[in-house]
């Protein structure tokens, strides 16, 4: 089989098949979907949020790779607005030290 990366044996497992992008995070870029992967699927876009456990894993994604972007059918502002974590004072801060891009309608 022909991947994006090369040559991918069907037999790889997931691990293996990522080895390549785990070896050099510094040309690798790392693309996650909000709606459904990071954050649960909600009815009104104000509800979604992304879980503390999952936040703390995407500012470590987003320390050791050049590029991490979330993707989302949403608006990118409020795809942001859904990785924030909101601060004891009610203010907004953003998932991670490096920018993370989002791309929204």
């Amino acid at each position: 089989m022909r991947g994006i990366l090369g040559r991918v044996s069907a037999a790889l497992t997931l691990a293996e098949a990522l080895e390549v992008v785990r070896a050099d995070p510094s040309r690798s870029a790392i693309l996650l979907d909000v709606d459904g992967t990071l954050a649960p699927i909600v009815r009104h876009a104000d509800d979604a949020h992304v879980p503390e456990v999952t936040r703390t894993e995407l500012i470590a994604v987003s320390r050791r790779y050049a590029l991490v972007a979330c993707v989302s059918g949403r608006r990118a502002a409020i795809a942001r607005r859904a990785a924030a974590n909101s601060g004891a004072d009610g203010s907004r801060n953003a998932p991670c030290q490096k920018p993370v891009s989002f791309t929204g309608m």
